[in-house]
């Protein structure tokens, strides 16, 4: 895939996957984990188009190899933020909520007094993430 050809779902269901869990939300709320439980949910239904008759035993996560992953969205939630996504990456318009990054400060150990015990991060949307990252495959 490069920049300048559309974007495809096991693709993006890929990228969500590599994220890191438990995380931090940028300054839209949506935590990385939804996005997680997004991709597990087109697992899902992926195996219940194949067979209608399956059912997810309670606490079992299913979770697709990549070359079975859908190659459209299959979910309500699915649908809207690979819509989303699609939309930033033709149009090349950002939202203006994803250019916004929280800086906090963690603190690593020591003297809480001094500043150098402190290490800077900066929370970003997690679509936003996803986006970048999508990108970066494609110049890599």
């Amino acid at each position: 895939m490069g920049l300048n050809d559309s974007l495809h779902w096991p693709e993006v269901l890929v990228t969500i996957r590599d994220l890191n869990h438990n995380t931090a939300p940028g300054k839209d709320g949506i935590h990385v984990n939804i996005l997680k439980c997004m991709v597990l949910e087109e697992c899902m239904a992926t195996v219940k188009e194949n067979d209608p008759l399956f059912v997810r035993p309670n606490n079992m996560r299913l979770d697709l190899p990549c070359d079975k992953l859908p190659y459209t969205p299959m979910t309500p939630i699915g649908k809207s933020f690979f819509s989303l996504l699609c939309s930033v990456w033709q149009t090349g318009v950002i939202l203006l909520q994803w250019l916004e990054a929280q800086i906090v400060n963690l603190f690593k150990g020591g003297d809480p007094e001094n500043t150098n015990n402190y290490h800077g991060i900066s929370l970003i949307s997690y679509a936003f993430e996803v986006l970048i990252s999508l990108m970066a495959s494609c110049l890599s």
